[in-house]
């Protein structure tokens, strides 16, 4: 490669990287902790009232309209829970893992602050362990559902946002018990609040 050609090149990535560093950044992804509020009666009985959901998003900014930003994103997060159930001296020990890909709108009302909502069908997998019998059994679900979430943004800079959100997650599925041939449906959803520090690039 000649030095004009070098020159030639240098250029062009100089402008490019210019252009990306001037650009409004349309990436984010974000880290989330939140205290998760179980929807069913039996499993706030059985563990605590609420449990730490970690949860990781990623989001892309598809369209703007003066101050209204509307984002495409896709969420995963996972819980873990040990509990006890008193009536029959059980000890559970349950996974929860839910998946969310949807349509987040931004309403931007300054250079710092932003409200947004967001809706998106999810996947729910739930695994609940229990040593009522031997050997311990296990039980593995999953459904779709829907989550639906209200959040305020806290732009601290051009790259990184402070997130505040609470979110319902809707996830029911009928399961028949094996041994008694009992049919039940347990809400695996419930209520997140939390929040969440985030990157845009």
């Amino acid at each position: 490669m000649n030095l004009n050609n070098f020159k030639r090149y240098l250029f062009l990535f100089s402008i490019f990287f210019s252009f990306l560093y001037s650009y409004e950044k349309p990436f984010t992804i974000k880290a989330k902790l939140s205290d998760f509020f179980y929807q069913d009666s039996s499993a706030r009985k059985i563990f605590k009232n609420y449990e730490m959901l970690t949860s990781f998003e990623g989001s892309y900014e598809v369209y703007k309209y003066s101050k209204v930003k509307f984002h495409a994103f896709v969420e995963y997060g996972f819980l873990k829970a040990d509990g006890f159930d008193k009536n029959t001296l059980t000890i559970f020990k349950l996974f929860l893992s839910p998946l969310s890909f949807g349509l987040n709108t931004e309403f931007i009302v300054n250079n710092t602050l932003s409200i947004y909502l967001k809706t998106a069908p999810n996947w729910m997998y739930a695994q609940v362990k229990h040593d009522y019998e031997a050997p311990p059994n296990k039980i593995s679900k999953s459904t779709i559902g829907g989550t639906f979430g209200l959040g305020l943004l806290v732009h601290l800079n051009d790259r990184a946002v402070f997130d505040l959100f609470f979110n319902y997650l809707y996830d029911s599925k009928k399961i028949t018990d094996s041994s008694s041939e009992v049919t039940f449906k347990p809400y695996f959803g419930g209520f997140q609040l939390g929040y969440g520090l985030g990157i845009k690039f």
